[in-house]
């Protein structure tokens, strides 16, 4: 029978790993840990992902998720519905809203071309945090 690691069982607090989708980046450059990414067609079996922004473009495709790691050009790598990252939060609360960029991959803290909130400021200061859930705030327009 096989085991089962306990990182599996516990609740996640800052990154879902059960909750893990294994993508290609056909993009041709890097994509960074932490950007935003959204589906771009498949590669075999795997879902194949493209830098999100909030051009028109970018805002068609109602699923956005956030990279887990830097995944190299023309590689493999994990994908995430949602993660804390550490982002500098001065001069913001806890609960305001952050939007998606109109640079390629990026959020922040005012709208992009089209308003997409993709999560929450969780506590602030130079080495802030916030809750990215893209796909969790669709529809959100403003916390």
């Amino acid at each position: 029978m096989p085991s089962v690691k306990a990182k599996w069982v516990k609740p996640a607090r800052d990154v879902p790993f059960a909750e893990g989708i294994l993508v290609y980046n056909g993009t041709g450059s890097a994509i960074p840990a932490d950007s935003l990414v959204m589906p771009a067609g498949a590669q075999g079996a795997s879902l194949k992902v493209s830098l999100a922004d909030a051009s028109a473009a970018g805002t068609t495709k109602p699923a956005l998720f956030v990279s887990k790691h830097g995944i190299p050009a023309s590689s493999y790598g994990v994908v995430l519905p949602w993660k804390m990252v550490t982002f500098n939060t001065v001069g913001r609360a806890i609960g305001d809203s952050v939007f998606l960029s109109d640079t390629s991959g990026e959020f922040g803290f005012v709208a992009g071309t089209v308003s997409r909130v993709i999560g929450l400021v969780a506590s602030v200061g130079a080495t802030g945090k916030v809750w990215l859930a893209p796909t969790l705030m669709l529809g959100v327009t403003a916390i």
